[in-house]
């Protein structure tokens, strides 16, 4: 995938959050759960653990990611992919660019 093509996508129709449809991406491409360090590890820097973390903020108020309940002890927050087309829409996008 031409990530710099992905992002620039992404610019354009998210306005200006350039690793939307990456982060959308990978977490279509996971098991479901999410937590910020181990994305933002996955992905790299960039881009790096604060744009992730202002990715899955996004993501959760739009409700297409849910927290879910810590264990006590627990510092990690995981979130749980929910059910949409937004998922599939992303990994479209990415895949026309694939090769760009």
């Amino acid at each position: 995938m031409n990530l710099d093509a992905v992002r620039e996508l992404s610019r354009a129709l998210f306005g200006g959050a350039q690793y939307r449809i990456e982060v959308g991406c990978a977490i279509a491409d996971g098991d479901g759960l999410v937590c910020i360090k181990d994305l933002a590890d996955k992905l790299g820097d960039p881009p790096g653990t604060g744009s992730v973390n202002a990715e899955l903020k996004v993501l959760e108020r739009a409700q297409l990611l849910m927290r879910v309940p810590r264990e006590k002890g627990e510092r990690r927050v995981y979130l749980a992919r929910q059910e949409s087309a937004y998922w599939a829409f992303c990994q479209e996008m990415a895949s026309r660019w694939k090769g760009a």
